[in-house]
């Protein structure tokens, strides 16, 4: 039990349990790069491509819809370079 939140105003990718995670689990968090942050109260890493990574390679953290974190992230929208080159 618990959510994820990509926190922009802070820039940290948090992870919020009901419950203390067991020390294996505390281990696997902290190998993937998620520091507590007492403060928060919250496992968390700087917001970026990495750490989305990072929550999708730890097994118990899996969002409901059974989808990877990457596949939940919005897409960017691809800039076709070769045609601003032609407008200039």
């Amino acid at each position: 039990g618990g959510h994820a939140v990509a926190n922009q105003e802070e820039n940290r990718l948090q992870l919020f349990f009901d419950e203390k995670p067991p020390a294996e689990r505390r281990a696997e968090l902290k190998h993937q790069g998620f520091r507590w942050a007492p403060k928060a109260e919250a496992w968390q890493r700087q917001l970026n491509q990495q750490a989305i990574g990072a929550a999708g390679r730890i097994d118990f953290v899996k969002p409901l819809s059974g989808k990877t974190p990457q596949e939940l992230q919005p897409k960017a929208e691809k800039k076709n370079k070769g045609k601003e080159a032609q407008a200039r």
